[in-house]
């Protein structure tokens, strides 16, 4: 890497995504940008570098590339966007050197690469950048002709107005609040990260580099799976040792033999043939590459370093890589039919997507979804996830509409914060379900993300077969109906375990079947319709349908047991025609029938299984019913807590401060908490005029002490109300220079609330709540809030039962105001990487930390987080 100059804020290169899907290295211009500059400003049409500089330049000058390439990444700003070693684009700010902080802002794309969203992208990137130096308004001076350029600053998303002003446009976008141009930027993610899925499910055309001829081989069978799935697009065999076609394929010896680059190659070769393997395909111009290759895991640091090799690698090059260590994908859509994968099963149609970081276990999956009559729309083999992750192929299944029901088998879910974004917008639409994480940390931020979570493999198949099947329910109440009483009171206890509410038959339309056929019916423990062996299918048909069609009733569980009135194969038609009576989840437990693998609706073999399930699909509706999409309403501003955090923190990476240090009040009143003041004290005389100061009665708290308990020998004395009992306080708590005393004012009663803010790159961002107060710092959290939390989040607060007895009868809308703010704060600015406030003392009046600590730590991640990195 050349000499970086001073000041070049290495922190903003990453990598980023096109609308296309494809990858482009973004980062601050340098001095030794020059030369990739001047290739770049030739390659450039005479219309396109009028369009810039309002004059035809056919040639920069040396005064004018290193006026281009020189800046102080401040005042003067510019991005460039490389694919390899050349310049694709350019962009830049200047400060206007006025007090209304606005800068003045140019773009400049290479003709080759115009229409993949690389202006709007850069524009992205500089008002980041922007921001973060205080500058609140871009201005630029557009061409009336360059529709290109005004259709870019249109569409960004930003405040935007224009005016004509002598034969141009002059344009002014407000770029100060980060969050008003989100949604255009969300969108255009979205669209991204999406298209860069498609290069794996929709391709036109796929090569298998490693292909041979040897049946049992990876790369023979990987093409075999191909040509036997019927692939819509043109087959390519890679094999430079190949004197005729492989299994009746097309066989060239390189890539390069082709006259059109491939849209996906996979690539089945031994590690140490990869690199040249991968370098040939970025050569042949292919968009993307799937690495079934072993011998690049993360567990020994050889293969870290070949992985990180590989992932830069693809990215120089702009293409997407899927593995190593994928088996492949598939899509069932007979337009496409793409089986590209070496699984030893048959992949149906249907309408599940699938994502296993297992290949063997996707294999096992797929298997049963088979076996119970269900199929996939689309299947992806993870393998290590070096590139393309699960945050892209949700954004995928979003939009996708053969998908209706999401599966995933992964070992954790990669950026806690975007997985949790990107989870909550597609359980809106539609149901994902997931093998529950070994973290906790992870598994509450999938269930924050409305995410169905399921303890194993079976249970996953069982969730799936029900969600993909049946209707979402309005609620969690079900009716439960049974031809035998023992079978009933196991479905009843099932069901209450898995929280659903039992409706009585009283509360049904069924008293009408009942009167007809009394004699045949029995009601158990009024809360089962409990039918006798004898009751005939009509008799019991019509009072489940009648059961079903209830108001009071969201979903139907059916526990049957076949006799000689009902025998199987007419229970399974009942279950059939009151499945296409009602439009509610319809389950059946039939515990010596034939008939479990009935598609539709599902039969399960034991009451706990369709309880279990039932109970998850109604969790998941009432998550789904609570949401909404409107922004919090908070009093936090970003800006201060974001300047007092740096300022906090200045060169170093970690600190930890408390409340009376005067970096930590700057940060909580950037915070806006409702912490009191404190004072730092090594005097009886200090202790004295502090005193006077906040007014008594006060509180001595020793600041050496990490538990302290009450009493003087515990190191908290509390309620001094004159200056004779402050000073025997502190003398016999030994305060001196060496063990400074703590003093704050006294606050009243109240019940004592313990909240703990912590955030990590592995685990995301968690607020905890539990019993607060002196000597209960060991004391487990009750309750957890995953953060940013939303508004239904928050609303959701207002009737828990548990905030309600840490607010000890008291109203908890302050300590939700609290949380809300905190959750605000975690959006903000990530490097608060703790916040502990105990005790928070709630009463009557309002709430007040009477305690606080805050721990800053720089973040590990790019600070362009917040737009389209890869």
């Amino acid at each position: 890497m050349a000499n970086l100059p001073d000041g070049y804020p290495d922190q903003w290169e990453t990598d980023a995504l096109l609308k296309d899907g494809a990858t482009v290295r973004v980062r601050p211009i340098r001095p030794d940008d020059a030369a990739r500059m001047e290739r770049f400003h030739n390659r450039q049409s005479q219309e396109s570098i009028y369009f810039r500089y309002f004059r035809f330049r056919p040639k920069l000058t040396d005064q004018e590339l290193e006026r281009f390439t020189v800046v102080d990444y401040v005042e003067r700003m510019a991005f460039v966007a490389l694919i390899g070693d050349e310049m694709v684009a350019v962009s830049r700010y200047e400060g206007e050197g006025t007090t209304d902080h606005s800068a003045e802002v140019a773009f400049f794309v290479d003709d080759q690469h115009h229409g993949r969203g690389l202006a709007t992208l850069m524009l992205e990137y500089l008002a980041q950048r922007a921001r973060a130096q205080g500058i609140h308004t871009f201005t630029a001076t557009v061409l009336p002709e360059n529709f290109r350029m005004l259709g870019v600053f249109k569409n960004a998303g930003f405040d935007v107005s224009s005016r004509f002003e002598d034969g141009a446009i002059a344009v002014t976008l407000g770029i100060g609040d980060p969050q008003a141009a989100q949604d255009a930027i969300d969108s255009r993610e979205q669209q991204s990260r999406s298209r860069a899925v498609e290069r794996f499910f929709e391709p036109e055309s796929v090569a298998v580099v490693g292909a041979g001829r040897r049946p049992g081989s990876v790369g023979h069978e990987l093409l075999r799976s191909l040509v036997d799935g019927s692939f819509a697009g043109e087959i390519i065999a890679v094999n430079p040792n190949a004197k005729r076609r492989i299994l009746s394929t097309r066989t060239v010896a390189s890539l390069s033999e082709l006259d059109d680059p491939v849209d996906l190659a996979i690539v089945a070769l031994p590690a140490e043939s990869v690199f040249g393997a991968v370098a040939e395909c970025i050569e042949a111009g292919v968009k993307a590459v799937i690495v079934v290759s072993a011998g690049f895991t993360d567990e020994v640091e050889e293969g870290r370093q070949r992985l990180a090799a590989l992932v830069r690698l693809v990215r120089d090059g702009g293409v997407r890589l899927l593995g190593p260590l994928s088996y492949g994908v598939v899509n069932t859509d007979p337009e496409i039919a793409l089986q590209a994968h070496f699984l030893p099963v048959d992949v149906p149609v249907g309408d599940i997507g699938l994502l296993s970081q297992s290949g063997p276990l996707g294999a096992a999956i797929l298997s049963q979804l088979a076996g119970l009559g269900l199929g996939v729309s689309t299947f992806m083999s993870a393998g290590l996830r070096a590139d393309v992750s699960v945050y892209d192929v949700l954004q995928y299944w979003i939009a996708d509409d053969r998908t209706n029901t999401v599966a995933l088998y992964l070992e954790n879910f990669g950026n806690p914060r975007n997985f949790l974004r990107v989870a909550r917008r597609i359980s809106e639409v539609k149901p994902v379900v997931a093998v529950t994480p070994a973290d906790p940390d992870l598994a509450a931020v999938a269930r924050a993300g409305g995410v169905v979570l399921v303890d194993h493999v079976s249970d996953l198949v069982d969730q799936v077969r029900l969600m993909s099947s049946q209707p979402v329910p309005a609620g969690n109440s079900v009716v439960v109906v049974s031809n035998a009483a023992s079978v009933a009171k196991l479905a009843r206890s099932a069901c209450e375990k898995a929280g659903l509410t039992i409706v009585a038959p009283s509360e049904t339309a069924v008293e009408g079947v009942l009167a007809d056929g009394a004699g045949s019916i029995l009601i158990d423990n009024a809360d089962t319709l409990t039918f006798t062996l004898s009751t005939d299918s009509d008799t019991f048909e019509r009072a489940v349908v009648a059961a079903a069609l209830s108001e009071a009733v969201d979903s139907v569980l059916l526990a049957l047991v076949p006799t000689p009135a009902l025998p199987a194969h007419a229970l399974a038609e009942i279950v059939r025609d009151v499945d296409r009576a009602v439009d509610k989840p319809v389950v059946a437990v039939n515990l010596i029938g034939e008939d479990a693998q009935v598609h539709r609706p599902p039969t399960f073999a034991y009451p706990e299984q369709a309880a279990d399930a039932l109970g998850r699909m109604a969790s998941y509706s009432l998550w789904r019913r609570a949401r909404h999409r409107d922004t919090p309403v908070n009093d936090v501003d970003c800006g201060p807590l974001v300047d007092a955090v740096a300022a906090a923190l200045g060169d170093r990476h970690e600190v930890e401060l408390e409340s009376y240090d005067d970096e930590a009040v700057a940060v909580i009143e950037a915070l806006q908490l409702p912490v009191p003041p404190s004072h730092l004290v090594t005097t009886e005389s200090e202790a004295s005029h502090a005193a006077d100061e906040l007014g008594y009665p006060v509180a001595l708290k020793a600041s050496w002490r990490t538990d302290r308990r009450a009493g003087e020998a515990g190191g908290t004395v509390l309620d001094i109300r004159h200056r004779q009992h402050l000073k025997r306080a502190f003398k016999r708590m030994g305060g001196s220079s060496e063990r400074p005393i703590i003093i704050q004012r006294m606050h009243g009663t109240g019940a004592h609330v313990r909240f703990t803010m912590q955030q990590t790159p592995q685990s995301g961002s968690h607020l905890f709540l539990g019993i607060g107060g002196l000597g209960r710092s060991d004391y487990p959290p009750m309750m957890r809030v995953v953060i940013p939390a939303e508004p239904s989040d928050f609303a959701s607060l207002a009737t828990d039962a548990t905030l309600r007895v840490l607010a000890g009868g008291h109203d908890p809308k302050p300590l939700i105001d609290l949380v809300e703010k905190l959750s605000v704060a975690a959006s903000c600015c990530r490097d608060l990487a703790e916040i502990d406030l105990n005790p928070v003392l709630l009463s009557d009046v309002g709430a007040v930390a009477v305690d606080a600590s805050v721990t800053l730590r720089r973040w590990p991640e790019n600070p362009l987080a917040s737009v389209r990195t890869a």
